[in-house]
């Protein structure tokens, strides 16, 4: 039979994938495919999208940002091809996880009791 505290831990697990649900999909709608203008929108694409012709990371090119990022948007423009909404997808997908786990752990902390407290 489940406890008190076990039924709260799936209501705060409930409600924390619907926080990244709404996030994920309120993001892609308003920023998925939208034109910014930006020193960042270009290369932070074009290192992987020259991967992607078959150059190199930090052999043919220089980045600045870490090989895993590049692998990430990399796999995201072979899996749905070399769009802006393609390069934007693993960031929105990593802001949407990181408000559900900050709300996920909000929620656990703000149920606790304090020792000593009434």
């Amino acid at each position: 039979m489940p406890t008190r505290a076990m039924k709260r831990l799936n209501t705060i697990g409930a409600l924390a994938v619907l926080v990244f649900a709404v996030v994920l999909l309120g993001l892609l709608w308003l920023h998925g495919n939208r034109l910014l203008f930006s020193s960042d929108e270009a290369s932070s694409s074009m290192a992987p999208s020259a991967c992607l012709h078959g150059q190199a990371l930090y052999r043919d090119f220089f980045a600045c940002m870490g090989p895993g990022s590049f692998g990430l948007q990399l796999a995201a423009f072979r899996v749905f091809g070399l769009t802006m909404w393609a390069g934007r997808v693993v960031v929105i997908f990593d802001f949407a996880l990181q408000c559900a786990l900050v709300f996920w752990l909000t929620a656990r902390l703000a149920g606790r009791r304090r020792r000593g407290a009434p």
